[in-house]
């Protein structure tokens, strides 16, 4: 299996860590801002379309090493041969799978467990204690993203809905769980395409490598950039090739964020 790891666009929250280096008025859910929805369009179309177009085309091997010729690859659609896509159920996560989702005629299949470190939660600021959020329920998934589909246990009351609020010490086995559950369901030879979320990521590289986990530590990953992994072999003690990590050379310069 191949699987492209791409973090979400810029929510609303990130733009407000940017401009004031704090969380206060962060909302549980948020939304894509307008360079959100940018970066995702511009993601979705180095999907469909490999460098052909793109802002800059790098030129040196290893992390920055070329990507494939556009042709499709057999099964798969795109410059890249992408034959699944999967998202968190975050809206920003929802919102860049749907402009991917767009861009492949792919229909981005929702997981639950895919969901950023902590879950939706909002801070009380008397106690300083995270109130859990319940998210979006089914209808009002589909009614937003009606190329979503969701798994069974998705319902009205919210896809998050009974979780409380997840403790660092719970992280990286969510983090293998998803990887363990993409390695079950997909051969060598399928392309995979998973809309996350940057802390997430972290956990899930450390899944990946088989290490311990990061806690002391922040591993980049731009709004809309990617991570490309080949696991290879045995898919329950895979070969993993790291082609690269926090790849964003499509994206014009005035996006990066």
């Amino acid at each position: 299996m191949r699987l492209y790891f791409v973090r979400h666009g810029q929510s609303t929250n990130n733009l407000l860590f940017d401009q004031t280096g704090q969380y206060d008025g962060r909302v549980s859910d948020p939304e894509l801002t307008e360079t959100g929805q940018a970066q995702a369009k511009a993601v979705a179309a180095w999907l469909r379309d490999g460098d052909r177009g793109a802002d800059r085309v790098s030129t040196t091997r290893n992390a920055d090493m070329p990507m494939p010729t556009n042709e499709k690859r057999p099964g798969g659609v795109g410059a890249f041969g992408v034959t699944h896509l999967y998202t968190s159920l975050m809206t920003r996560a929802m919102a860049t799978a749907d402009a991917i989702s767009a861009a492949l005629g792919l229909r981005p299949v929702g997981l639950v467990d895919a969901f950023e470190m902590g879950g939706l939660y909002l801070m009380n600021a008397e106690t300083g204690v995270q109130q859990p959020e319940p998210g979006k329920g089914r209808t009002a998934i589909t009614a937003r993203f009606p190329r979503m589909v969701l798994p069974a246990s998705v319902g009205e009351e919210g896809w998050h809905a009974g979780r409380p609020y997840e403790v660092p010490a719970d992280r990286p086995a969510r983090a293998r769980r998803v990887l363990d559950s993409l390695l079950a369901a997909h051969p060598e030879g399928d392309c995979v395409v998973l809309v996350s979320h940057g802390e997430f990521f972290k956990h899930f590289l450390a899944a990946t490598l088989n290490a311990p986990t990061f806690e002391q530590a922040w591993i980049a990953m731009n709004n809309c950039a990617v991570a490309r992994f080949d696991f290879l072999g045995d898919r329950h003690a895979p070969f993993v090739d790291v082609g690269f990590i926090n790849r964003a050379h499509f994206m014009p310069a005035h996006l990066l964020t």
